[in-house]
């Protein structure tokens, strides 16, 4: 009678969703620092470019309907009272630069 044949284990689905959430989000933290979607793709392992920003793109949406309404409601002003800010402080800025007039030395 022959031997059985022994497997390893196949992998978790839990551990390969928790690897791709993982270089997704490493993909979306290069993406913030203004690394270009092709030295992203090869610093993370994607394929290319186009599949690290769908990858990216779909981790973003998963995690936005993982969210309770509360919680993106409460982001969403977040994110807006910093957008103020930092248009407020633009703004102060460049209206001094159009209403004063220019010293020439």
């Amino acid at each position: 009678m022959a031997e059985p044949v022994r497997r390893r284990p196949a992998e978790r689905t839990d551990d390969i969703e928790v690897h791709a959430q993982d270089r997704a989000y490493t993909a979306h933290q290069l993406q913030l620092g203004g690394v270009d979607w092709t030295e992203i793709a090869q610093r993370t392992g994607y394929l290319d470019g186009r599949i690290a920003a769908m990858a990216v793109t779909a981790w973003l949406q998963k995690i936005a309907v993982e969210q309770a309404p509360g919680q993106r409601r409460e982001a969403l002003q977040l994110e807006l009272d910093r957008l103020d800010k930092l248009q407020s402080g633009f703004w102060t800025w460049l209206y001094e630069a159009i209403t004063t007039p220019p010293r020439w030395s």
